[in-house]
């Protein structure tokens, strides 16, 4: 399997460093790389979406967390064993749901999961882009992993330890932080809105024409 690891490196830079070079050195696989800098994280997913067009997966890594060895390669056996995979995501926050064995591999399943993540192709040309109504920070993953779910995707940790988040920003008055401040003081009421409107038109897939790919017009089911 062929990924795309897109770094999320807005603004703040200070662990990008670290990140990369422990990241790259403990994934078990190798991996094409690709620096996103970019204001709004629904945007910078959709834009590294956009560069994963002849990838086989897209795998989003933030610039401020260090993940367990053999992450990738891990995260590959799960998508390769679950075809029906939406978000394979490594585990740093919230609670684990229970585990469950699928396609012969341990997951631990649920609607909505969190944190550095693989999206392999077929879901990205099905569910389509974050919902960028969430910018410039808030719900946009718990949106993506909702409509992938309604979709018949199945999105899951994989087995693994967890993921060590070192950018800790609560508090501080940096432009980063204020980006984020900015989005979570809209994101719950985004989310009533957006998730009212699946629910009653029935329709999950996001596509935005300002991205080359994935696109309407190319859209695949499960």
């Amino acid at each position: 399997m062929r990924v795309l690891v897109a770094l999320l490196d807005y603004s703040r830079h200070t662990f990008t460093k670290q990140v990369v070079e422990h990241n790259s050195a403990n994934a078990g696989c190798g991996f094409d790389l690709a620096t996103i800098d970019e204001f709004g994280i629904a945007r910078a997913l959709n834009v590294a979406m956009e560069q994963a067009e002849h990838y086989d997966a897209l795998f989003t890594m933030s610039n401020d967390i260090l993940m367990p060895d053999g992450w990738l390669a891990k995260a590959i056996e799960s998508a390769e064993a679950i075809p029906e995979t939406g978000c394979a995501a490594l585990y740093t926050v919230q609670d684990l749901y229970a585990e469950k064995i699928i396609g012969g591999v341990k997951v631990y399943p649920g609607e909505i999961v969190f944190g550095n993540a693989l999206y392999p192709r077929i879901a990205l040309t099905s569910v389509g882009h974050f919902n960028q109504m969430f910018d410039p920070y808030g719900m946009q993953d718990s949106d993506w992993c909702h409509r992938a779910h309604a979709m018949g995707f199945t999105n899951y940790y994989i087995d693994a330890p967890r993921s060590e988040h070192i950018g800790h920003d609560v508090g501080q008055d940096s432009e980063y932080r204020r980006m984020k401040d900015a989005g979570l003081q809209k994101c719950g009421e985004v989310w009533g809105k957006v998730i009212s409107m699946y629910a009653h038109y029935k329709k999950y897939d996001v596509f935005y024409p300002e991205y080359k790919w994935p696109n309407f017009e190319g859209r695949t089911n499960l």
